[in-house]
């Protein structure tokens, strides 16, 4: 079954229920996905790191994991399917955006703790005030 497939399955299924406006819309489902995600650190919370690789071998926790895994996929489909996104060409798009700024080649190696990158560009450029002058 590909993600096309499962987003087909998901559409189907709402619409055998007759879920859609205004329960189902972009807004409902990134707020869903943002509650099922936050799920996902329940068990992980008050681990180290090395901890939490351990954790999630324990068939418990693995078992409530995967369910939130479920529920994390179910709504970033719905969200991507109600914007009209692909979510798999997304995500390729975003690697190779991620090949080319952390660039093995370029990267300095003693401070990969965090990298950070001032761009200066406007996440929303449409958006912006042009009479109002930005910080």
């Amino acid at each position: 079954m590909t993600l096309k497939d499962l987003t087909a399955a998901l559409a189907a299924f709402a619409e055998e229920r007759n879920w859609g406006a205004p329960v189902h819309s972009p807004k409902n489902f990134a707020m869903a996905l943002m509650v099922e995600a936050g799920e996902l650190m329940d068990p992980l919370q008050w681990c180290e790191s090395a901890e939490s690789c351990e954790l999630v071998k324990n068939p418990e926790v693995k078992e409530y994991l995967e369910k939130e895994v479920g529920d994390v996929l179910i709504n970033l489909l719905q969200f991507a399917r109600w914007c009209e996104i692909d979510p798999e060409a997304a995500a390729w798009a975003k690697l190779e955006k991620l090949k080319k700024r952390y660039d093995p080649a370029k990267l300095n190696t003693a401070s990969v703790s965090r990298i950070q990158e001032s761009t200066g560009e406007h996440m929303f450029p449409s958006l912006v005030d042009t009479n109002r002058k930005t910080q």
